[in-house]
C-alpha cells in the first residue's frame, strides 16, 4: 500500500492539489416555509425598522487573500454611517442600569417567583452540598478602626497578623466588656456587640517573637466607624429588589461572621485568608519527595449566603515549609533518585549551592545567637564562608568566624560553609548556617511548583468524594465542635447545623453526537468512544513534515507515522507521508534552524504548510520557544508527541491505540475539521437559527510578576454546528493600584471583527443572537463586566448596522469557589471515585436567593472530587428557559475537539483559556527577547 499511496501522491493533479481553498458557507437551517432571504432577517421583535442598513467592514484585520474575498463579499455593501454613530454614542452613555427597559435583563426575582422558573428536566437524586446551615441570632455589631504607632519605621505586613493579635487581645484588658464579645480581622477592623468607649487609646507591650524575652511597645487607637445589622442586610438580602448599597451591605455581614467564626483558630493556630492549619500536627503535613517542601492540609472556613445562610467547609492544602535547620533542608533540596546528600556536600558543589539557594529566597529564618537570642530575618543569598567574609565592627574588619569568637566567646563548627545573607539587601547581615532554622510557613505564590512537586500535590490531594466528606467532618469536630464550645461564636449568637446540606438534584441527559454518515453515538457516564467511527469533517494531511529531535530508531519512526496513517484512513483523516528532518534536542539553535528548513521545504510546493509535528523527549524551553515560532513568525500548526507515545508499550511491543486515535483527534481539528456535532433532532431550540456562541477569559501574570501584562482571549464560533470558532488575543496593561483589571478593555473592537467574520464565513449572514460564556470572574466584579462588556458589545453590533441588535444571552462560569457535591446514595456516583454523574445540576437551597444561577458538574470526576462549574446569568435578551440553558450549557460541553470525554465547561470558553494561555507562552517569549513593546509583534500574537 505504501508504494501505490507515494505515487497516487505524485500524481495527483493540481486541481485536487489546490482544492477547498475556500470552505463553503455553513448551511445554517432555514425557517419552515420561510425563502433564504426572509430566514436572514433579524427576529420580528428587534426589527422595527422598514429598511435594513447592511454592515460596514472597518478597520478588519485579515490576511491578504481574506481580504479581498471580504471586499469582493462587501463592496455593494452601503450604510450609514451618521445614524449609527449616534446610535453609538448615545449606547455609550448608558450604564446597563438604565437600559433594563430597553432590554430584557433578567431581573432579581422574589424566592417564591424564583421557584416557578427553575428547571425541571433529567432524572431527580439526592446531594449533600458542603454547606452547613447557619442560625444567626446577632445582634447589632459595632465596627471600629485600629490604628497603631509602630515600634519600627516600615509598614505593617500581613506577616505581622500574629504580632496584632496579640497587641489586641493585650488591649482588650484595658476595656471592661467580654473578652469574647470583642473580634479583630488580623490588620486594621474590630468588630464588638458592645459600643466601646469613643476614642480609646493605649499603650501595650508584647513579645515580638514569642520565645524571646524582647519586648515591643505598640500605642492603639481605636475608633468607631459603622454600626451593621446582619438581620437587616439578610432581610434585604432575600428580596428582589437590587442595588449595589445591597450587595455591600451583604458582603459586610459575610466580612463580619467571617470574622467571628475565624478569632479562635486565628490565635490558635496558622490561618491564610478563610483556610486554617495546623502544621505542627504530623498528621496534617506531609513530605512532597525530593524536594524542600511539604504539604500541609487544612480546612477553609467560609459564611456564604443563599437562600439560607451557610458556612461553606472544604479541604484545604497548601505548599509549605516544616521548620528545619538550614543544613537539613539544603539536603532535602537536593535529594537525588532517594539519597539525601550531606550539607557539605551541597554547600562544595556550585549547582547544588543555587538550587538550595533560589528555594530559600524570600522565605523566613531564624537566627539564634550564641546567647540564645532569637531574631527573624528573610533570606536574600549566600555568600563567602565564615573564614572568608569580613564585616566591620566599630570602624575594623574582621572575618566572621573571629567576630563569633571575640563577641560570643563561640568557635563555629562549620566555618567553611557559606553565609547566609540576610535582612535588608542592602546591609551586610551574614549569618553561619549552623546558627539558622527555616521557619515554618507557607509557600509564598511566587514560587512556582517543578512538575514532579505538582504531581506528588495531586497525587496526595486526589481524595474519593466519600473520603473528602469524612474529613470535612472530622476537620469540622475539630474546631470547637461545629463551634457549638466556640466562645465567640457563642457570645455573637450564631450556631450551625452538624450535617451538610441535603438538596435535590438532577441529573440531565447527555446528547447523542453525530459523526460521518450520520453515524450517532451516546455517551455514558461522560465519556464514550468513537475509534471506530469516521470523523463528522475529516480533513486531509498532504503537505507535512515530521521533525524528531530525540532522534528515533528509523523503524520506530516509521512504525509511528504508519499507525497514524492507517487509523486515519478509519477516521476519515487522509494522512500522506512526511517530509522528514532531524536535530539535536539539546540543541536549541539546531532544532529552530531545522524546523525553519522544514516550514522552507514544505513552502516549495503548490500546496501550502500544513503542520509540522515534532518528536521531543520533554516539555522543556522547546516546546515554547517552537510553539511562538509556528503560531507567530511561521503561521503554521504544530503538533507536538512526547517520546513515550511514540515508543511501543514495553508488554505488548506496540503502539496505544487510545493514544493514537486522540492525536488524530487533534490533528483533524487543527486542520480545520470537525470531529462530531449535535445531531438536528437533538440541538437545543436557540441553535436552529443562526447563533454565536463565544468564550472569553483573562489571564493574569502571578502577584510577583508586576511587569506583564494580561491576556484577554475571545472566541467565537461561525457554524451551526457550534464546532468551528475565530479567535481574537490582546495584551492588555491593565494595573491600577496594584490591581490587576478583569475587564476586557477591547472587547468592542474584538466582537466587531468575530462579527465580521461571522458574516464574510456565512454567506452574508449575521447571528441573530448571541450566547457569550465568560471566563474568571468574581461576584465582586459582575457589575463592572456587565456595564461595560455589555455595552462594548452592543457597541460593536451597532459599528456594523445601524438597526441590528441580535439578542445577547450573558453568562459567567466560575471554578474557583469550594462548592463539592457528594452523591446521597452510593449508587448514583459513576466512576472508579463514586462521583456524582456528570450532568448533575443544582439550581436549589445553595444558589443565589433571587438571581438565576446553577451549578452544573458536566464531566466525570476521574481524579479527586468533582468540582462543578457555578454559572450566573447576568443578561438574557433571548428569554431563555432554565431547562434550555442548562440544557445547552451541558451540550456545548460535549463539543470539545480534543477528546471523546464531556469537559468541565462549555467547549467556547475551553478555546478562550487555551488561546489565552498560548498566548501568554508567546508574550512570556517576547519579554525573552526583548520585544514585549513591539506593536508588530504584539500584533503577530
Amino acid at each position: 500500500q505504501r508504494p501505490q499511496q507515494q505515487q497516487q501522491q505524485a500524481q495527483r493533479p493540481q486541481q485536487q492539489q489546490q482544492q477547498a481553498q475556500k470552505p463553503d458557507p455553513p448551511d445554517f437551517p432555514t425557517l419552515e416555509g420561510a425563502s433564504q432571504s426572509q430566514a436572514q432577517r433579524p427576529p420580528k421583535d428587534q426589527s422595527n425598522k422598514k429598511k435594513v442598513e447592511k454592515p460596514v467592514q472597518k478597520e478588519i484585520s485579515q490576511s491578504h487573500s481574506e481580504q479581498s474575498q471580504s471586499s469582493e463579499a462587501l463592496s455593494n455593501v452601503s450604510s450609514s454611517e451618521k445614524d449609527s454613530s449616534k446610535l453609538i454614542a448615545k449606547f455609550s452613555s448608558c450604564s446597563i442600569g438604565n437600559t433594563r427597559a430597553q432590554y430584557n435583563i433578567p431581573r432579581a426575582a422574589s424566592i417564591k417567583e424564583k421557584m416557578t422558573k427553575l428547571g425541571t428536566l433529567g432524572r431527580k437524586i439526592k446531594v449533600r452540598a458542603n454547606h452547613y446551615e447557619l442560625k444567626l441570632q446577632v445582634p447589632e455589631v459595632h465596627q471600629y478602626q485600629v490604628s497603631y504607632k509602630l515600634p519600627w519605621k516600615r509598614d505593617l505586613r500581613k506577616t505581622d497578623s500574629p504580632l496584632l493579635f496579640d497587641v489586641i487581645e493585650k488591649t482588650k484588658r484595658e476595656i471592661k466588656v467580654s473578652p469574647a464579645s470583642i473580634v479583630f480581622d488580623g490588620q486594621y477592623s474590630m468588630y464588638s456587640i458592645h459600643k466601646l468607649p469613643p476614642n480609646f487609646v493605649t499603650k501595650v507591650s508584647v513579645r515580638e517573637i514569642p520565645e524571646d524575652a524582647r519586648e515591643v511597645e505598640f500605642e492603639v487607637t481605636i475608633k468607631h466607624v459603622d454600626t451593621i445589622d446582619i438581620s437587616d442586610s439578610l432581610k434585604d438580602y432575600l428580596s428582589p429588589s437590587s442595588s449595589r448599597s445591597k450587595c455591600e451591605m451583604i458582603a459586610k455581614s459575610a466580612q463580619v461572621l467571617n470574622v467571628i467564626l475565624g478569632m479562635s483558630a486565628q490565635l490558635s493556630f496558622t490561618t491564610i485568608g478563610r483556610s486554617i492549619y495546623n502544621p505542627k500536627v504530623k498528621g496534617c503535613v506531609h513530605d512532597i519527595e525530593s524536594s524542600g517542601k511539604s504539604l500541609w492540609q487544612g480546612t477553609f472556613v467560609s459564611v456564604r449566603f443563599a437562600w439560607k445562610p451557610f458556612l461553606n467547609v472544604d479541604m484545604a492544602n497548601k505548599p509549605g515549609y516544616s521548620e528545619c535547620p538550614i543544613e537539613e533542608f539544603a539536603s532535602k533540596c537536593c535529594t537525588m533518585r532517594g539519597r539525601l546528600p550531606r550539607p557539605d556536600e551541597v554547600f562544595r558543589d556550585y549547582r547544588s549551592l543555587k538550587t538550595v539557594e533560589d528555594e530559600l529566597k524570600g522565605l523566613k529564618v531564624r537566627f539564634k545567637r550564641p546567647d540564645n537570642s532569637l531574631r527573624d530575618y528573610r533570606f536574600n543569598k549566600f555568600v563567602k564562608s565564615a573564614n572568608e567574609e569580613k564585616v566591620e565592627i566599630d570602624g575594623k574588619k574582621m572575618k566572621i568566624v573571629d567576630y563569633y569568637q571575640s563577641q560570643y566567646n563561640y568557635k563555629l563548627r562549620y566555618p567553611n560553609w557559606p553565609c547566609l545573607h540576610v535582612g535588608n539587601p542592602k546591609a551586610t547581615i551574614y549569618l553561619p548556617p549552623e546558627l539558622c532554622i527555616l521557619k515554618t510557613q507557607a509557600c509564598p505564590n511566587s514560587k512556582k511548583l517543578s512538575d514532579v512537586e505538582t504531581a506528588n500535590m495531586i497525587r496526595k490531594t486526589a481524595v474519593a468524594p466519600m473520603d473528602r466528606k469524612k474529613i470535612i467532618s472530622t476537620n469540622l469536630k475539630s474546631l470547637n465542635d461545629f463551634f457549638s464550645k466556640d466562645k465567640y461564636a457563642n457570645e455573637f449568637g450564631i450556631s450551625m447545623s452538624k450535617d451538610m446540606t441535603l438538596i435535590n438534584a438532577r441529573v440531565l441527559d447527555p446528547p447523542k453526537l453525530e459523526y460521518n454518515g450520520g453515524k450517532t453515538i451516546g455517551p455514558r457516564d461522560g465519556k464514550w468512544n468513537a475509534a471506530s467511527l469516521a470523523f463528522q469533517s475529516g480533513k486531509a494531511l498532504r503537505n507535512w513534515a515530521l521533525l524528531d529531535t530525540i532522534p528515533l530508531r528509523p523503524n520506530d519512526s516509521e512504525n509511528f507515522v504508519n499507525a497514524l496513517y492507517q487509523h486515519g484512513r478509519t477516521c476519515g483523516l487522509e494522512i500522506d507521508f512526511p517530509k522528514k528532518f532531524t536535530a539535536r534536542g539539546r540543541d536549541l539553535n539546531d532544532v529552530v534552524k531545522q524546523f525553519k528548513l522544514a516550514y522552507q521545504e514544505l513552502s516549495k510546493g503548490s500546496e501550502k504548510p500544513q503542520l509540522i509535528m515534532i518528536f521531543m523527549d520533554n516539555r522543556g524551553p522547546m516546546y515554547a520557544a517552537l510553539k511562538e515560532l509556528g503560531d507567530v513568525e511561521l503561521y503554521i500548526p504544530t503538533q507536538f508527541i512526547l517520546k513515550k507515545n511514540v515508543m511501543p508499550h514495553f508488554k505488548t511491543g506496540v503502539l496505544s491505540p487510545q493514544t493514537i486515535h486522540n492525536i488524530c483527534l487533534k490533528l483533524n481539528s487543527k486542520l480545520g475539521g470537525t470531529n462530531q456535532i449535535l445531531p438536528k433532532s437533538v440541538r437545543p431550540q436557540i441553535m436552529c437559527r443562526p447563533v454565536m456562541m463565544v468564550g472569553a477569559d483573562v489571564t493574569h501574570p502571578s502577584p510577583d510578576q508586576r511587569n506583564k501584562p494580561s491576556i484577554a482571549a475571545v472566541v467565537a464560533s461561525y457554524d451551526p454546528n457550534a464546532s468551528l470558532y475565530n479567535v481574537q488575543v490582546r495584551v492588555q496593561v491593565s494595573r491600577k493600584n496594584n490591581a490587576v483589571c478583569e475587564v476586557i478593555i477591547e472587547m468592542e473592537d474584538i466582537m466587531k471583527k468575530l462579527l465580521m467574520e461571522f458574516y464574510r464565513k456565512t454567506a452574508s449572514r449575521k447571528p441573530e443572537k448571541i450566547v457569550f460564556f465568560r471566563d474568571g470572574v468574581s461576584e465582586g466584579q459582575f457589575q463592572d463586566v456587565l456595564d461595560k462588556e455589555m455595552s462594548a458589545i452592543r457597541r460593536a453590533c451597532l459599528s456594523i448596522d445601524a438597526n441590528y441588535k441580535p439578542g445577547v444571552t450573558f453568562l459567567v462560569a466560575q471554578k474557583r469557589h469550594k462548592t463539592r457535591l457528594f452523591p446521597e446514595n452510593p449508587n448514583d456516583g459513576v466512576g472508579k471515585m463514586r462521583n456524582i454523574p456528570p450532568g448533575t445540576v443544582v439550581d436549589t437551597d445553595i444558589v443565589h436567593p433571587t438571581e438565576y444561577d446553577f451549578f452544573l458538574a458536566s464531566h466525570e470526576g476521574i481524579q479527586g472530587t468533582t468540582k462543578p462549574t457555578h454559572y450566573h446569568l447576568l443578561w438574557d435578551d433571548n428569554n431563555l428557559s432554565m431547562d434550555l440553558l442548562q440544557t445547552l450549557t451541558y451540550y456545548l460541553c460535549h463539543l470539545y475537539s480534543r477528546c471523546e470525554r464531556s469537559v468541565s465547561y462549555p467547549a467556547p470558553t475551553y478555546y478562550a483559556h487555551l488561546a489565552a494561555f498560548r498566548a501568554r507562552h508567546h508574550h512570556n517569549r517576547l519579554i525573552d527577547m526583548n520585544l514585549s513593546e513591539d506593536p508588530k509583534m504584539l500584533e503577530k500574537i
